[in-house]
């Protein structure tokens, strides 16, 4: 195939109407207003071509994996965590927090012990202890059984299993911190750099890394139609240069986690390899030490001003996760030498308005103008940009 063949596949398989809609949704713009991202994904088709390619003309690589749910997992102490706001019983949560996490996560106690006169002994089900202190309180039966559920779904959160996945899907970049895993972060779409998903969505080197359970979101709009979305509760953004000699793996969320990191890093080493035969390794690179040669990852205009949020050059996390063939290690020297060969992964792009005014959006900014017109002597008095959004 050429490459408007190959840019012509790419969009065969995006659900252009159910994105719009999907963004509008997610936005909280009235559902009349009227969006236009087709210059978006003609950017991300012929600047995402050569990851496509590299993908064997796929959108997505997936691996399964036994998800990251050890006793001191920082996902585990998340959802215990949300366990606690959902509930109101103190002694519950006390007697939990009595409890290790490894014994919470195999619902199981490893010792006998006592908590306000009730005797436990090594091997009870944590969920018949929570069961037991319930009856301390003069609650309904129903109330009872809520907590019990609430619990029980806190258990089934920690077996489940999952997929790792790399992807350069639009709907991934659209949704990079969209979920029903009760996080966001600011590149949700009423986040407050809401426009960075759209600078990543078209430029060359992003790709959007996640773990998600079996089911995904479904969004449903217009006639019944549906458009799904990974429930991704764990995310992570990886650097492609150019050339696709190296990745760099950047901050993970809404928790680090060493095996879902691991295991996109093999998704992302077996891409390298299809390209150059060669075998990979990974680095850990204290950040604080890259944007002397990292500056410009994040410019995209003549004269350097950003235009969305990026956490590498903003030295907003401690590590990233530099892969590299084997021999060649990230000093000073190499680093340099990548930069000036102009193999450094730029990401952010322009990111045009998307009620299609032509107009530039910055991180902040609210991603639609609303207009009547456009003249020569620019916006009429109807135009204005939505401060009360942000």
């Amino acid at each position: 195939m050429n490459i408007l063949e190959i840019e012509k596949e790419m969009l065969s398989q995006v659900d252009v109407e159910g994105l719009e809609q999907l963004i509008l949704h997610l936005s909280g713009f009235n559902e009349n207003s009227q969006i236009n991202i087709r210059e978006h994904l003609n950017n991300w088709a012929r600047n995402k071509r050569c990851l496509y390619l590299a993908f064997g003309n796929k959108l997505k690589l997936e691996k399964e994996i036994e998800l990251d749910f050890s006793g001191n997992s920082t996902y585990v102490n998340c959802l215990i965590s949300e366990f606690y706001r959902d509930i109101t019983q103190a002694k519950v949560k006390r007697f939990l927090k009595s409890c290790s996490n490894a014994e919470i996560v195999m619902n199981c106690l490893n010792r006998n012990t006592s908590f306000e006169n009730v005797k436990f002994r090594a091997g009870d089900k944590i969920s018949k202890c929570i069961g037991k202190i319930l009856d301390l309180y003069d609650i309904t039966p129903a109330e009872k059984d809520s907590v019990l559920i609430k619990f029980s779904m806190l258990i089934q959160s920690v077996k489940v299993k999952g997929s790792a996945v790399l992807s350069i899907d639009p709907v991934d970049y659209i949704t990079m911190s969209e979920n029903n895993s009760n996080w966001e972060s600011c590149h949700s779409m009423s986040g407050c750099y809401r426009t960075g998903p759209f600078a990543y969505l078209q430029d060359n080197s992003t790709t959007i890394s996640y773990v998600k359970p079996k089911d995904d979101c479904v969004f449903t709009y217009g006639d019944g139609k549906t458009l799904a979305y990974s429930n991704k509760n764990w995310r992570q953004i990886v650097l492609f240069s150019k050339e696709l000699k190296y990745a760099t793996q950047l901050r993970q969320y809404p928790y680090t986690s060493q095996a879902n990191q691991s295991t996109v890093a093999s998704i992302v080493m077996d891409v390298l390899n299809a390209k150059s035969g060669l075998d990979y390794q990974i680095h850990p690179i204290d950040v604080y030490d890259m944007p002397r040669y990292f500056s410009i990852l994040h410019e995209c205009t003549g004269d350097g001003e950003e235009m969305c949020y990026n956490d590498l050059t903003n030295e907003a996390f401690k590590t990233a996760y530099w892969i590299s063939e084997i021999g060649v290690e990230p000093t000073e020297e190499v680093l340099e030498e990548y930069y000036r060969a102009g193999e450094t992964a730029k990401t952010g792009h322009y990111v045009p308005c998307i009620c299609g005014c032509g107009d530039e959006l910055y991180d902040s900014e609210s991603l639609y103008r609303r207009f009547s017109h456009r003249n020569n002597d620019g916006y009429d008095n109807d135009y204005y940009d939505d401060e009360d959004y942000y």
